[in-house]
Formats: C-alpha cells, sequence, structure tokens
C-alpha cells in the first residue's frame, strides 16, 4: 500500500489541522508537516487508518466538521493567530465523532498546571495536550489510542483521562534528534500541498535548529539545548527552497 497522503475513504482517519493567519501572509504549515512526516514512517499504523492531507485553510467551524469524515484522531496546532478558531473547531468536531481523540498543541496552548487544568474544565471536549516537540508524542498516541492503552506512559503530553476526568501531566519527553527527524521539504510531505496550492502561500517557516540559550519567563519554549539540523540536510532543504522559488522564508 502506497503511504502517500491521499483523500480519505473507508478506514478511520488521522487529520493533521493548523490553520493559517487570514493575512496576505500565509506560510506553508511547517508544524503539521513535521508531524505528517513523522506518521508517515508507521508503516503498521498506516495499514489501518488513513493519514489525510494537512488542513490549513481557515473556515467555519461547523462546515469543517461537516466535511471531515470517519475521525480517529485529529490534532490541531494552536498559535495566537489561529487559537480561538481551532478551539471552536475542535468542540464541533467532537459533537460530530464522540469517540475521537482530539489533540491540541503549539505556543498558545496553555503548560502550566495552574492554566492547563483550566483549559480542560473550559474545553472539555479536548483531552490531551502536547507540552513538547510533538512528532514522536503524536505517534504515540495515534498507537496508544489504536491499542486502548493508557497515556500515562507516553512523555510531554497533559491528558485529561476520559473516564475520570482527572488530569495528568507526564513530564517532559526527551530531546528529539535533529539527526532522525524526517523533513517535510524532502520526504514528498510538502511537494503535493505546495503545488496544489502555492497560489495561497506567501512562503514557508524554516528551521535549522532547535532550542534556545535563554530564559524568558514569558515564553513557553522550554527547550534550552540548542540542537542543529545537519548541514547536508539543510542544504537539501535550500534546494527545495530554490527549486520552487520561494520568495519569503521566515525563520
Amino acid at each position: 500500500m502506497s503511504l502517500k497522503l491521499r483523500n480519505c475513504m473507508s478506514k478511520k482517519n488521522i487529520y493533521m489541522v493548523q490553520f493559517g493567519t487570514g493575512t496576505n501572509v500565509n506560510l506553508l504549515p511547517l508544524a503539521a508537516g513535521q508531524l505528517v512526516s513523522r506518521l508517515k514512517q508507521e508503516t503498521e499504523l498506516l495499514e489501518k487508518y488513513n493519514l489525510c492531507e494537512i488542513i490549513f485553510r481557515r473556515q467555519d467551524p461547523k462546515e469543517f466538521a461537516s466535511k471531515i469524515e470517519d475521525v480517529f484522531v485529529i490534532g490541531f496546532s494552536c498559535s495566537l493567530w489561529n487559537k480561538n478558531l481551532s478551539i471552536n473547531t475542535a468542540e464541533e468536531v467532537r459533537k460530530k465523532f464522540p469517540e475521537a481523540l482530539i489533540v491540541t498543541g503549539g505556543p498558545s496552548i496553555p503548560k502550566d498546571p495552574e492554566l492547563s487544568d483550566n483549559f480542560f474544565r473550559q474545553h472539555p471536549y479536548i483531552y490531551v495536550i502536547c507540552t513538547g516537540e510533538g512528532e514522536d508524542v503524536f505517534v504515540a498516541l495515534c498507537n496508544h489510542y489504536a491499542q486502548k492503552k493508557s497515556f500515562a506512559d507516553i512523555p510531554g503530553i497533559i491528558y485529561r483521562d476520559r473516564d475520570t476526568s482527572d488530569i495528568h501531566n507526564t513530564g517532559q519527553e526527551k530531546f528529539l534528534s535533529m539527526n532522525t527527524l524526517p523533513s517535510p521539504y524532502l520526504d514528498g510531505t510538502f511537494d503535493d500541498l505546495y503545488q496544489k496550492y502555492k497560489s495561497e502561500f506567501s512562503g514557508i517557516v524554516w528551521e535549522t535548529t532547535r532550542g534556545c540559550p535563554f530564559q524568558c519567563s514569558f515564553c513557553t519554549y522550554n527547550l534550552k539545548k540548542i540542537r542543529e539540523k545537519p548541514i547536508d540536510k539543510v542544504k537539501c532543504e535550500i534546494k527545495w527552497i530554490g527549486r520552487n522559488n520561494i520568495k519569503y522564508v521566515a525563520m
């Protein structure tokens, strides 16, 4: 079976959602692309579930929920410009798909206990917050949910138990290796998406490192150790940027 992203058919579906800004600055959805690239490595999981095209177009939440089908897991990457839309959309998805696992993450989702507990109370239709990088965590969530296993042994999440409503924080995940992380620019994930919708994108987000040496109290970015992407991979991504005539790069 081909692992190429496809239109969803008869199996239950895994969706990644990263709504754009709604302005004339609308960049390729890197966070969603990273998660999709990592999921594409899970051949056994994708024999049972469809991995659908990344959703980036902003739309009415009820309309969104009416269009998607047979949701198994759906992830929302939330930033300042799309948090409210994502949360409202998640609520509509829950109404239509009561058994779906709804996962959130990103810089605008609270990670501190005094804030995340209130977040779950305000939004009971969401069960999981990813607190860190997310690629391996999201894969683990999909596999555990498919096997009906507890999330307690997945580091890097805050989750609400569906039976008891208790909230659990599993602690920080291990730093991911920049040497082994797949690239959505190089594995084909962004090829079809960009060619299909290039008129809607003004540029890309490009990541060559992860981590930050500073300790700003207002920032939720907790990856203090700086890790660099291998230079060979950086060079290949530069070629992708040139080949696709990208005019705007945010780093």
